[in-house]
């Protein structure tokens, strides 16, 4: 079942609980640069889940995967969901970064980009544990558009706006960040997505 109504309060502890799994190997000022960008793949995917459960609704056997795709904004290549991400035990930065990738090129006019350059696969910058852990941080949110507002998420994106000494988290604006945001928002809508209006003609 979707969750619903997620609380502005619950999503910041989530973010404060991210940061925390990259204390010590990350350096406090990266933490944004590996904290964004996974983020924004939850949105994306869960996004995509949501429109799918619209598909299925609609058509339920008479389903299709031309029909399908008229469902979604964004394509997620196969073995690129969050679910396929969660099941690799071994060299996760490596897979994660091939996941982004791949996510990125099925996309080129709206994600190209869009997830950063952090070495995903370096272990010796982001051990696995602390990947894990980031991973997991996020892992039963559910950050579709009907689960998460936009007021919600976007105030989420301000909260995040910080330095970070070592030991605290203070929001702050930071204008390179301001700008980062405005950038991906720009390209992809995330905050306000919502149902797809389509051409397809829908089971009543």
């Amino acid at each position: 079942m979707a969750q619903i109504g997620l609380s502005q309060q619950e999503l910041e502890s989530r973010l404060w609980a991210a940061a925390n799994s990259l204390r010590g190997p990350v350096d406090p000022s990266d933490f944004k640069a590996y904290i964004f960008p996974l983020l924004f793949y939850k949105r994306v995917n869960d996004n995509w889940d949501a429109e799918r459960a619209r598909a299925v609704a609609d058509f339920e056997d008479d389903l299709t995967d031309e029909i399908e795709a008229d469902y979604h904004r964004f394509v997620i290549p196969p073995g690129c969901r969050w679910i396929d991400l969660r099941r690799i035990a071994e060299n996760i930065g490596v897979a994660l970064q091939n996941i982004l990738d791949r996510i990125q090129q099925a996309n080129p006019e709206t994600l190209a980009g869009i997830f950063g350059d952090v070495p995903w696969g370096n272990k010796d910058k982001l051990p696995e544990t602390a990947l894990l852990a980031l991973i997991e941080s996020f892992g039963t949110l559910n950050l579709s558009p009907e689960a998460v507002g936009h007021d919600v998420l976007g105030n989420a994106y301000e909260y995040c706006q910080w330095p970070i000494s070592s030991t605290r988290w203070w929001p702050a604006k930071v204008p390179a960040l301001h700008a980062f945001i405005t950038s991906f928002l720009t390209k992809t809508d995330l905050l306000s997505l919502g149902p797809l209006s389509s051409g397809t003609t829908r089971r009543s």
